[in-house]
C-alpha cells in the first residue's frame, strides 16, 4: 500500500505557500510532489502533477499526529 505523506517544512523564508511538501512514502529520492501553505493545497497540487498515478477511487484519507497521510489501496 503506498501513502502520499505529508511534512510540515516551514523554509525560513517569508512566503507561506511552501510550508507543506507531498510526498510518497517509501519513494522520497523521487522527491515532493506537491507544496501548499496547507496540506490540502500541498495534496491538491500533488494530484495536480501527477493525475495518472493518483486515481480518487483507490485513495484513503488517513490522519495522524504529527504526521497526516493519505493511502492507496484497501482501507
Amino acid at each position: 500500500m503506498q501513502k502520499l505523506a505529508l511534512e510540515y517544512l516551514n523554509p525560513p523564508i517569508p512566503d507561506r505557500r511552501f510550508d507543506w511538501g507531498a510526498f510518497i512514502e517509501g519513494d522520497e529520492e523521487r522527491g515532493y510532489l506537491g507544496f501548499g501553505g496547507t496540506p490540502t493545497e500541498a495534496v491538491a497540487e500533488a494530484l495536480a502533477n501527477d493525475p495518472d498515478f493518483f486515481h480518487e477511487e483507490d485513495w484513503t484519507v488517513s490522519v495522524t499526529q504529527p504526521r497526516r497521510s493519505i493511502s492507496k489501496g484497501a482501507a
